[in-house]
């Protein structure tokens, strides 16, 4: 909008996010491949050790098995004013926006 004296903006913004979850990478503190090289020193176990059985059987090695996506919707809004100040030789200008998809990271609920 410009009415006359400065220059006025409303904005919105949508983001898709899209991530590959595998829940069986960290399977055990020292897991080893069919060969019995050890070859994952972790701190931790899965996301949920039950995902990770197979046929019965525990998955002792960094698995692929039952990974899925997860996809988020996020947005948000914003706003800029910019005025011309000083006989119209300098202009001063704000801008912001607030949201869940504007920002380097994407949050978990």
């Amino acid at each position: 909008m410009d009415p006359g004296w400065g220059h006025y903006e409303v904005f919105g913004i949508v983001s898709e996010f899209r991530d590959r979850v595998y829940p069986c990478a960290v399977v055990s503190i020292a897991a080893s491949s069919a060969d019995g090289t050890k070859i994952l020193n972790g701190t931790g176990g899965p996301i949920n050790p039950a995902q990770c059985v197979s046929g019965g059987n525990p998955i002792t090695a960094p698995s692929a098995f039952g990974a899925f996506n997860d996809s988020r919707t996020g947005g948000g809004f914003g706003v800029s004013a910019s005025v011309p100040l000083f006989a119209k030789k300098l202009d001063a200008s704000i801008k912001g926006v607030y949201g869940t998809g504007i920002g380097r990271t994407a949050h978990r609920s």
